[in-house]
């Protein structure tokens, strides 16, 4: 946990940005769109993991992370799962159950959760046995990096090789992949990028950050369209150039920036905020189902969605944070999570 004077506000820039595109891409985009957004918005937040990793006592780091984590998964999937007995009749035929309507959290938090979980164990594990055979920080570092290089490989490759070719509920292989952003994040960190962006200035950072983003936007459309959750990659090279392409523009983004209100609340709430959407979500789309609103149009219907979802979030977000901030993990007014 982190005490609010030591937070790093570009970085809570950076997750606000990601959880947004979360929130977007569920909307459903135009394939257009959705593409460089599943192209980089989950890498995105495991890189932020491997950035704020620091070695410390077991006790007190995977005290830490099961508190942070898996305190606010529990809580709200045994919500979920009482709000999967209730079925709502919406009428012509439309049935709503706000767990199996969506499937949002089936596919959100019980893949999410402990693919980071198996990751941050593995960088913790590796950074432990790294400093055991040596203190020259040059060698540490490319045992880290050719060591992520064999994971992602052995991930990516059991993900191929699974039933139906992707994920077969085993969560492991996508701890693997996301173990590797893990630590490219943590790489970052250990290289003084962050320190470095802040010397540049702002324009040019907006600057850079947009153009790589359009680049992005073309260089996804030479893969498939990559399905984290499902364990689906398409070509593997093109999947982490256009991962890390994603992830070096928004940062780019977030430094450039900076000091956002807005996004630096919505990063340091970013994992209520995930929670949250799914219920607020189910309910919007089932409704323009319903209506039959915008069905020749979803670049419209999704923007509206988009519109409509983001600020009850946020009000659902605050009453957390005000009134139950154990939903989050939080237990002293002090600490906020990493």
């Amino acid at each position: 946990m982190l005490d609010k004077s030591r937070r790093i506000t570009e970085i809570d820039v950076l997750r606000g940005i990601g959880i947004l595109l979360v929130i977007l891409q569920h909307c459903g985009v135009p394939e257009w769109l959705n593409m460089p957004i599943l192209a980089f918005h989950m890498p995105l937040f495991f890189v932020v993991s491997g950035y704020l990793f620091r070695s410390r006592a077991a006790k007190d780091y995977f005290g830490a992370k099961a508190i942070a984590l898996l305190v606010p998964m529990v809580l709200f999937e045994m919500a979920n799962l009482t709000l999967d007995c209730i079925p709502i009749s919406l009428g012509d035929g439309y049935h709503l159950n706000l767990y199996r309507g969506k499937r949002l959290l089936a596919f959100g938090a019980p893949w999410f959760i402990p693919a980071l979980l198996y990751a941050e164990t593995g960088i913790y594990l590796l950074d432990c046995s790294i400093r055991k055979l040596t203190e020259a920080r040059s060698i540490y570092r490319i045992l880290e990096l050719c060591t992520a290089f064999l994971i992602l490989a052995l991930g990516i490759r059991h993900c191929q090789i699974a039933p139906f070719g992707g994920n077969d509920g085993n969560y492991l292989p996508l701890g693997c992949v996301a173990f590797f952003f893990v630590v490219a994040g943590h790489l970052i960190r250990l290289y003084g990028m962050g320190d470095k962006l802040k010397a540049l200035p702002r324009w040019g950072l907006i600057v850079g950050g947009c153009l790589l983003i359009i680049a992005l936007c073309f260089s996804s459309r030479l893969n498939s369209v990559v399905y984290m959750y499902a364990g689906k990659f398409g070509s593997p090279l093109a999947f982490v150039l256009n991962a890390l392409l994603g992830v070096a523009g928004t940062a780019l983004l977030a430094f450039g920036i900076r000091n956002n209100p807005f996004l630096e609340y919505c990063g340091r709430h970013s994992l209520v905020i995930f929670y949250l959407h799914s219920f607020v979500l189910t309910l919007f789309r089932y409704a323009f189902i319903m209506l039959h609103l915008l069905q020749d149009s979803p670049i419209c219907r999704g923007m509206i969605i988009f519109a409509l979802t983001v600020p009850i979030v946020m009000i659902g977000c605050w009453l957390v944070n005000r009134y139950a901030p154990w939903l989050e993990g939080k237990f002293s007014n002090k600490t906020e999570m990493a």
